[in-house]
C-alpha cells in the first residue's frame, strides 16, 4: 500500500508539474519572439512531456524527503509545541514578512545541495518568525551559505564557529581576535593555516576548513582585512597575503549559530 501511496504521489506531482508547463508554454507561443520561431516551437512541444516528467519526478521526492525535516527544523524554535506553531502561524497569516520568511524557506529547502541542512534552514525560518524579523541580508546569506555546503559540511560549520565563539572572548587586541584563515607559500609549498585567536587551530583535523572560510566570506560573515604582522608571524610566517587572509569574530560566530543551531543554548526560544 506504501508502494501504491508513492506511486500516486509521483504521478500527481508529474501530472501538475506537466500542466503547469503546459500552460506556461501556451501563453509564451503568442509572444512574438516565440510565434516567430517554428523550429523553437517544434523543439519545445516534442522535449515538453520529458521535462515534465523529470522536473515531477524530482519534485515529489525532494518535497516528500525534505518537508517534514523542514517541519521538525521550525518545530525547534517553538519548543516543538503545535499549540504554539498553530497560534502564532494563525496571528500572522495576513503578515506578509511572515509570508516572506516562510517562502524564502521553502526555495531554499528546495535548492539546497544536500538534504542535512535543511533542518537548520527550517530552524532558521522559525527563529525569525519568533522573532518578528522579516528575511533579511542575514538570512539570505546564511540560507545561501546553507545551500552551498556539501555533505558533511554543516558539522564542520558548527564547530568551526564554536570555536570561534569560545575562544574569542575580546580580551587582546582587534587584530589578534577571531578565526583566521591565512593562505601563502613557504618553501614553495602553499599553506593554509587556520588560527583561532593566537592558537593554532590544525587545519589537518578539519580539511573542509578553507571552503567553509572562503564561503563565509563570500557571505559578507568574514572580513578580508590584512593580518598584523605580529599574528602573521605565529602563523608560521607566513606573508602578509590580502584579501586570501580573512577573519570572522566571535560575536558574529554566535550570531550565524543561535540562527542555524537548535543545540545552542542561548538560541532564543
Amino acid at each position: 500500500m506504501a508502494d501504491d501511496d508513492k506511486l500516486t504521489n509521483r504521478e500527481a506531482f508529474i501530472t501538475l508539474t506537466g500542466a503547469g508547463l503546459t500552460a506556461a508554454w501556451v501563453v509564451a507561443k503568442v509572444l512574438p519572439s516565440v510565434a516567430s520561431n517554428l523550429e523553437l516551437q517544434a523543439l519545445v512541444d516534442v522535449s515538453l512531456p520529458g521535462f515534465a516528467t523529470a522536473l515531477g519526478s524530482r519534485l515529489s521526492g525532494m518535497w516528500s524527503s525534505r518537508l517534514p525535516v523542514l517541519t521538525a527544523g521550525y518545530a525547534n524554535a517553538f519548543d516543538n509545541d503545535p499549540e504554539k506553531i498553530q497560534a502564532h502561524a494563525k496571528q500572522h497569516e495576513q503578515d506578509p514578512e511572515f509570508h516572506e520568511t516562510m517562502y524564502r524557506a521553502f526555495r531554499a529547502m528546495m535548492d539546497a545541495a544536500e538534504p542535512e541542512v535543511v533542518g537548520a534552514l527550517g530552524y532558521m525560518a522559525g527563529v525569525y518568525t519568533t522573532r518578528g524579523m522579516r528575511a533579511d541580508a542575514l538570512f539570505r546569506s546564511i540560507g545561501r551559505l546553507l545551500c552551498d555546503l556539501e555533505a558533511g559540511e554543516l558539522a564542520a560549520l558548527v564547530k568551526l564557529l564554536r570555536e570561534v565563539e569560545k575562544h574569542d572572548r575580546g580580551a587582546e587586541p582587534l587584530g589578534f581576535r577571531g578565526l583566521h584563515l591565512s593562505i601563502g607559500t613557504i618553501n614553495e609549498r602553499d599553506m593554509r593555516i587556520l588560527t583561532v585567536g593566537n592558537s593554532a587551530f590544525h587545519i589537518d583535523e578539519m580539511p573542509q576548513g578553507p571552503r567553509i572560510f572562503m564561503l563565509l566570506k563570500r557571505e559578507g560573515l568574514g572580513s578580508s582585512q590584512p593580518l598584523p604582522r605580529e599574528v602573521e608571524h605565529i602563523n608560521r610566517n607566513i606573508p602578509p597575503s590580502g584579501d586570501r587572509t580573512m577573519r570572522i569574530l566571535g560575536t558574529k560566530a554566535a550570531e550565524v549559530l543561535q540562527i542555524i543551531d537548535p543545540q545552542l543554548a542561548t538560541a532564543p526560544r
